[in-house]
């Protein structure tokens, strides 16, 4: 394993060998930061669906493409971000509004797709 690290950010390299130690850090240190963001990184695409495919945004169509790739890719890259609450909201982040006027997840996919930025199709 190699750290490096700025005063907020800590990236840590990690192999077989260090995995299970790794995983038991990540297994604490959620106890005190609850609020876990996961941002994953694949070298490419491989399966792209047809325009067709695309302008018709089905959604378990979608989910099989992308399936296809991620079992077909090493990931490369896995980002884990750990917060509490008042981290967020230091830094800017309102529950409430989120609760009253959010994206819903499932709309939010469905509208990245329709505009094309899942494969970049433009």
């Amino acid at each position: 394993m190699s750290i490096s690290s700025n005063k907020s950010v800590v990236v840590r390299q990690v192999f077989a060998e260090d995995l299970d130690s790794e995983l038991l850090m990540i297994k604490t240190a959620i106890l005190r930061y609850p609020f876990v963001s996961i941002d994953t990184e694949f070298p490419g695409t491989i399966f792209k669906p047809s325009k067709q495919v695309i302008r018709e945004g089905n959604p378990i169509i979608n989910y099989h493409y992308m399936k296809l790739n991620v079992d077909a890719l090493q990931i490369i890259q896995l980002g884990l971000s750990l917060s509490d609450a008042q981290l967020l909201k230091c830094q800017g982040i309102d529950f409430e509004k989120n609760k009253e006027k959010g994206i819903d997840s499932k709309d939010f996919a469905k509208k990245f797709w329709d505009y094309g930025l899942l494969f970049n199709c433009y």
